[in-house]
């Protein structure tokens, strides 16, 4: 019915990671020792659930126990009491016995009765689920105290349902995997102090959510664009930003190493400024408790004005990957936001996928209207870079306007929103052909004129088409600065 170490990387069979196991008193240095149980259920292929499982041991790879083992159980019929058919309990305890396993891991969220009915019958193994690995994994990577405190509200309404199914078993406070985070201390306290917790949160969070609420009024002010970087989780989104910027976002070869929203400006090579922002990677079956805590934190992409999906371009299950984003996108209401999608690690292809991996151009040519790059050598970054300045100048309505020679703010001010397609200086004043952003098309509409005068409109004709990147009709504009300019705090 299930085999050990069926899905386990050999490179994971010998690696010890250090696990720290929290109390009050002090922090002690130990291998926590992780056994993990993918489930096949009636609806689910066999590949569907083999894929699961890969995840998870990514999953817990990320964590700092040593994977000893996996397996898949087929469960036809979930079991009432334990969800798992009593004969593959039975074998797999003899397992976990001789591999010395201190915690095993489901691939699936079963109830809380059922959760303590395995740890009866896999004593003295504790048992997760993968929600609660993932809510683990969160609290490792959480930085800021929004997101400390997203991440508590999300422990605390997982928990709060499932209370009194252990009853007694709320001991597991004692540390490790799953039991770790800012809201561990709560875990043996009855229901109503924890639901005013929750409250407190709840209202904690409102407040910052209502400061980042400023930070984008603000940011809408400038006029300066605004670039979301989405897609599943360690698809190369932080590198990518640090390529396009020069900040120094942390970036690891782990699922969700980074967790909190990092802000940066940057200059085009056409001179065009926008903001670029990384958000919180996705993944299949997301806790829904994480899921509405950090909301506020994901709606940061329905302020964007371009949205670059970026595609692990090495990962085996990358269409599954992108329709899971697009999911979460749908969710979210950003459906509507003009996107592009960025393949990415392409120099890691071959590595990857061996001598038949695709090459980027057959990547493009697959997928019309995509790029090919590689974030970490800044392979293909002018084009994307062109890319990202045609999807805006495309969403802005494109005008003709005229400007005083007194009225040179007003005419840098759009020309620092990255708006600008022509100027010409004539006796009767400025004027610019722009793609201008809802609130300069609003601030600037009585400069706005039906048609420029007739010797601008047959320049404009003949060169219609012919203009790219940097170029400008007239005029010469100082040389755009070199892509990308050091970072600045948004």
């Amino acid at each position: 019915m299930f085999s050990a170490d069926l899905h386990l990387p050999p490179a994971l069979t010998r690696r010890r990671l250090p696990c720290m196991t929290h109390d009050l008193h002090q922090t002690a240095e130990q291998t926590e020792r992780l056994f993990l149980v993918g489930i096949q259920t009636s609806t689910m292929s066999r590949a569907q659930a083999e894929a699961s499982l890969d995840e998870l041991v990514r999953l817990a790879d990320s964590t700092d126990g040593e994977i000893v083992g996996s397996t898949l159980i087929r469960v036809r019929q979930p079991r009432p009491a334990t969800y798992i058919p009593s004969g593959a309990i039975d074998e797999l305890a003899g397992e976990l016995a001789a591999l010395d396993v201190r915690t095993v891991v489901l691939d699936e969220d079963v109830t809380a009765t059922q959760q303590r009915n395995l740890e009866e019958r896999w004593k003295p193994a504790k048992v997760l689920m993968r929600s609660e690995l993932i809510l683990d994994l969160f609290a490792r990577r959480a930085q800021t105290s929004e997101g400390k405190l997203q991440i508590e509200l999300a422990q605390h309404q997982y928990r709060l349902p499932r209370l009194r199914g252990f009853g007694a078993m709320m001991s597991r406070i004692g540390g490790g995997i799953g039991a770790r985070g800012p809201g561990e201390k709560e875990l043996e306290v009855d229901r109503r102090a924890i639901m005013r917790r929750i409250q407190a949160l709840d209202e904690k969070i409102l407040r910052l959510r209502m400061r980042r609420e400023t930070q984008r009024a603000r940011r809408g002010r400038s006029t300066i664009p605004t670039v979301a970087l989405v897609g599943y989780t360690n698809a190369g989104k932080s590198t990518l930003l640090n390529s396009l910027t020069g900040a120094d976002a942390f970036v690891e070869d782990k699922l969700f190493a980074t967790l909190d929203p990092t802000a940066r400006r940057c200059r085009l090579d056409s001179g065009m400024s926008v903001v670029v922002t990384d958000t919180v990677g996705f993944i299949n079956r997301l806790p829904t408790q994480l899921a509405a805590a950090f909301r506020a934190t994901l709606e940061e992409v329905l302020y964007a004005d371009v949205l670059v999906h970026v595609v692990d371009a090495t990962s085996p299950r990358a269409e599954h990957e992108i329709e899971v984003t697009r999911n979460v996108l749908a969710e979210l209401g950003a459906s509507a936001i003009p996107r592009l999608t960025v393949w990415n690690k392409i120099d890691a292809l071959e590595e990857a996928l061996g001598a038949g991996a695709p090459t980027p151009g057959f990547i493009e040519a697959q997928h019309p209207g995509t790029i090919a790059i590689s974030a970490l050598e800044r392979t293909g970054l002018d084009r994307l870079g062109q890319a990202i300045e045609d999807l805006i100048n495309e969403a802005r309505p494109e005008a003709w306007l005229r400007f005083d020679y007194d009225s040179y703010a007003d005419v840098a001010r759009i020309e620092a929103a990255g708006a600008v397609h022509e100027i010409h200086h004539l006796p009767d004043g400025i004027w610019l052909r722009a793609s201008l952003p809802p609130d300069l098309a609003r601030r600037f509409e009585k400069q706005v004129v039906a048609e420029p005068p007739s010797e601008l409109a047959g320049l404009a004709a003949e060169q219609d088409g012919a203009e790219s990147g940097a170029a400008r009709l007239v005029a010469k504009r100082a040389p755009a600065a070199p892509s990308p300019l050091p970072a600045e705090e948004d």
